[in-house]
């Protein structure tokens, strides 16, 4: 049976761009990650040869049989009906759910099912990648029941939003650890993670991914840039990016009635920026 690769904890503190470092030979000392890093240089290879080569995309998500099937799956939901039916190769999807969409998709779900293969994650490991994937299935609904521009980004920037937090408490569980004690004291997690790493857990995961060459949106929906201060796409992926999160997390809590009034103020404060009903978000 696989264990969990057993890290020790950091001491003195690193300085950031050894942490990066620290962090990136632990993933691929779990075993999980050599694999991971080809997939993303061959999909980043992929976008950047653009739309005249959709064979080296195409091969990628054809490799990998649970991408194959999110990717049809996408391309046969209701978002595009009625185009989108009975989409049943890999190029057809390409043609319909659009060359960077896909490229966008085979990254989020690449990196959240490697992080999930890696060893045997603890209950707290698991926690946290859960409550990433049920914001990545927030946005998924919120893009398929509203008129969304570039909607399937949204999705993977949600998925991918709190990268930093994933790679923390999977790849430095001790450092977790000491993060949320400062949390649990009234400390905001980036703050902690100041603290505890010597560098915040956006900028860590931003780090990161611009390691792997990640498409510059992805790494700017992890950041905290004011959404009035950017284009009004990139605000409303912004947006969908954030909703998702903030709604996921409220979910997680598991605080019932006092949840359920939280979704509601976050429904009305997103609901003009999204140009979506409060009882759609809500839904």
């Amino acid at each position: 049976m696989q264990t969990r690769f057993e890290y020790p904890p950091m001491m003195p503190m690193p300085q950031p761009a050894k942490l990066v470092e620290t962090v990136i030979w632990r993933m691929d000392s779990s075993g999980g990650f050599p694999a991971l890093t080809r997939a993303v240089g061959q999909i980043i290879e992929a976008l950047e040869n653009g739309i005249e080569d959709t064979a080296a995309l195409a091969g990628v998500v054809l490799s990998d049989l649970s991408l194959t099937q999110k990717v049809l799956r996408l391309a046969n939901s209701a978002m595009y009906a009625p185009i989108g039916r009975n989409i049943t190769s890999v190029a057809n999807a390409l043609s319909v759910l659009g060359y960077e969409a896909v490229g966008y998709l085979a990254l989020g779900v690449r990196l959240i099912s490697s992080l999930g293969e890696t060893g045997t994650p603890t209950a707290v490991a698991e926690k946290e990648l859960g409550q990433s994937m049920l914001a990545g299935s927030v946005a998924t609904a919120l893009v398929a029941s509203a008129d969304i521009p570039n909607g399937e980004e949204g999705v993977v920037c949600a998925l991918l939003h709190r990268l930093g937090q994933l790679l923390v408490v999977f790849y430095l569980p001790d450092e977790w650890r000491r993060i949320q004690r400062h949390v649990m004291v009234g400390r905001g997690e980036d703050e902690a993670a100041h603290k505890v790493l010597g560098i915040g857990l956006t900028e860590l995961g931003q780090r990161v991914a611009r390691k792997w060459h990640m498409p510059a949106k992805i790494v700017r929906a992890m950041g905290t840039d004011d959404i009035d201060d950017v284009s009004e796409e990139e605000g409303q992926l912004l947006a969908v990016t954030r909703f998702a999160n903030q709604a996921a997390r409220i979910m997680a809590s598991g605080d019932g009635a006092p949840a359920e009034a939280r979704l509601a103020k976050l429904a009305a404060e997103y609901g003009g920026i999204l140009c979506v009903s409060d009882a759609t978000l809500l839904g």
